[in-house]
């Protein structure tokens, strides 16, 4: 889960953990970077405005790295007309915990049957 401010983070962590998953959280795109190429998690959470490097480039980072360009990315943004592409998904804030808990389940899914 990669949210710049806490607060708006904090509902989503606390449910995934709730359910079970497994979070490991980052507070900029670079911290994401780093941590998706040591952990390469099963999906990445990215807020839209993430400071330092910036939602377009930690996508663009993370799919040109061989250890983590097919790990499955959600964006969440307040505005889909404003939405960067090129993610797996996007979801428009406010998103209910359940809603993100389930396209994280639909796309681990997705990635699990094609070998992704």
């Amino acid at each position: 889960m990669v949210e710049d401010t806490a607060i708006l983070g904090s509902p989503y962590v606390e449910a995934l953990i709730g359910k079970g998953f497994g979070v490991i959280q980052a507070a900029s795109g670079a911290d994401a970077v780093l941590r998706a190429r040591a952990v390469r998690p099963d999906v990445v959470v990215l807020d839209l405005s993430l400071p330092r490097l910036g939602r377009a480039n930690t996508l663009r980072v993370l799919r040109a790295n061989v250890r983590t360009r097919s790990i499955p990315v959600i964006a969440l943004d307040w505005d889909l007309d404003h939405a960067a592409r090129g993610f797996d998904r996007i979801l428009v804030r406010p998103c209910s915990p359940q809603r993100l808990m389930d396209a994280i389940r639909e796309l681990v899914s997705k990635s699990t049957a094609t070998g992704r």
